[in-house]
């Protein structure tokens, strides 16, 4: 059993997802750095990227102390969309880079929800 007061645990343990969750967003951003310059984004996912990168900025503020937390409800209902809407997107073969945009999604989406719960000591 570990000594260490409940709170501490819980921020360690929040600590850790976030970092988690901010190595594999880095990597799937590495990924599709790597194929950025093969071919146009499609619109599709042009707004996709647009979407992500909203919630991502919402993420930051989040972090910083900026953020209007009335809006957090309504970005994670849009963001709970996502992977039926990308799961969609991949079957057209002219978005190509859906599938590394929806790890993106998925990995942002986490983010959003954990980013509140780990500022609040959840």
């Amino acid at each position: 059993m570990r000594l260490e007061p409940k709170n501490r645990r819980q921020y360690e343990e929040s600590a850790f997802t976030l970092t988690n969750l901010n190595h594999a967003l880095l990597s799937y951003i590495s990924a599709f750095g790597v194929h950025k310059h093969a071919d146009s984004l499609t619109p599709e996912e042009s707004a996709f990227c647009r979407d992500i990168s909203t919630v991502l900025a919402y993420v930051i503020g989040l972090l910083s102390g900026m953020a209007d937390k009335s809006q957090l409800e309504s970005l994670i209902r849009k963001a709970n969309y996502w992977e039926e809407s990308l799961e969609e997107l991949q079957k057209d073969p002219i978005n190509t880079r859906a599938g590394l945009i929806y790890n993106i999604a998925h990995v942002s989406r986490e983010l959003l929800i954990e980013t509140p719960a780990a500022m609040l000591g959840i």
